[in-house]
């Protein structure tokens, strides 16, 4: 699908999104769509759902990425909300989502409804177990990396 041409990119990721019933793991640049924000929060509240999502550092001031990295959802499940930059100190640029092992979107679209119906923008929903598997490894080292970047930059400076 390529936005704005086709009108659908903001439906289809939301649907896909909210279809989610096993697991929701997503690494994004930027994440102000609304309606993405809220079935992305929904699954992340719900304790019978995994969710791993890593958002980009620069865009931390953000109101839709503030609300989700200062939640504490369901983290005895795994369930966690990272923000940081990539591993070599760069933008977190990757944009996907994948769902229940299977479903994977990606492509040059932001989470941002000028990103799904104003940019010219790619968008791509595939069915593949072993391609959902592959994406799934980096979001969760980027996941970890994240992770780290957190801790270290909450640590109490040395005296």
């Amino acid at each position: 699908m390529f936005s704005p041409r086709d009108l659908g990119v903001h439906q289809a990721i939301l649907d896909v999104v909210s279809s989610t019933a096993h697991s929701l793991l997503g690494n994004h640049f930027g994440f102000t769509d609304p309606d993405v924000a809220a079935a992305a929060e929904t699954k992340l509240n719900d304790p019978n759902i995994v969710c791993v999502i890593n958002l980009d550092d620069r865009q931390e001031a953000g109101p839709t990425e503030k609300a989700l990295v200062t939640k504490d959802f369901t983290p005895e499940i795994g369930t966690s909300v990272a923000i940081g930059h990539s591993i070599h100190n760069a933008i977190s640029h990757l944009k996907v989502w994948v769902v229940d092992a299977l479903y994977i979107i990606s492509g040059s679209t932001n989470l941002s409804l000028g990103g799904e119906q104003k940019q010219d923008n790619e968008l791509r929903i595939t069915r593949n177990a072993l391609m959902a598997a592959r994406y799934s490894d980096v979001i969760m080292l980027n996941h970890l990396a994240m992770l780290a970047q957190m801790k270290a930059k909450a640590a109490p400076a040395p005296a």
